[in-house]
């Protein structure tokens, strides 16, 4: 459900010149700023799938550059200010869609933090670390997507559930993908590096570069891994 009380402010996008909505009582204006998946190499007859599309950094830095990109955002407040973002824009290109991307079609618990600062980009389907709030959403199948979206460039930030998603595609699933970014939360997962290691034998199609994100309260939490598809 849509807070009508939320405060929401805007600045202009250097890159288009366009305005884009945030709330400052959040941690939009970080997204946007820590938000850069440069090394996608983003083309003009790109499909971007963006999984877990937040307020709508990709569609502000970079929906004018592909030829299309599907949003996928399950926190009611925060598909709001994707929606305004895509509004703002003034781009005809983009597609959101209110649903979580998971293993499978049906529906899911989400937890969050109401007291967080950040806890329109930390909803999680893992409950605990003050995640004391719940609500069901609808879950589209991660493989159905694909099928039917057929990227060509794949960002995905689900908070965790990145285990489960990948695991419940094959390498062949991926036909027509050239690159993708994997935010991978070390925090959610009891042994996260091998289950890396796995992951990119598993995708023998793909180079991998890691690229830790800085400490969090002297915690390694994430690590960004970019599949880029061999010549």
């Amino acid at each position: 459900m849509w807070n009508a009380n939320v405060e929401i402010s805007r600045k202009v996008n250097k890159r288009t010149g366009k305005e884009f909505a945030y709330r400052p009582e959040s941690s939009d204006l970080l997204m946007f700023k820590e938000g850069d998946y440069d090394r996608l190499d983003l083309q003009s007859g790109d499909r971007f799938m963006d999984i877990g599309a937040n307020f709508g950094t990709n569609v502000i830095k970079y929906g004018h550059l592909v030829e299309s990109m599907v949003c996928y955002e399950p926190i009611p407040d925060t598909v709001e200010m994707l929606r305004m973002n895509v509004d703002l824009s003034g781009l005809r290109n983009i597609e959101v869609f209110p649903v979580a991307v998971s293993s499978k079609k049906g529906q899911i618990e989400v937890w969050m933090n109401p007291k967080a600062k950040y806890r329109h980009s930390a909803a999680s389907i893992i409950p605990g670390r003050g995640r004391d709030v719940s609500w069901v959403v609808q879950t589209v199948s991660f493989a159905d997507e694909l099928a039917r979206v057929k990227p060509t460039v794949i960002k995905m930030d689900i908070e965790g559930a990145e285990f489960e998603v990948m695991d419940s595609i094959t390498n062949a699933d991926l036909k027509g993908v050239r690159s993708m970014a994997i935010e991978v939360h070390l925090n959610r997962y009891t042994r996260p590096d091998q289950w890396i290691e796995e992951l990119k034998a598993r995708l023998e199609d793909f180079e991998c570069e890691q690229v830790d994100q800085p400490l969090l309260f002297g915690k390694r939490i994430c690590t960004i891994l970019y599949f880029i598809r061999k010549d």
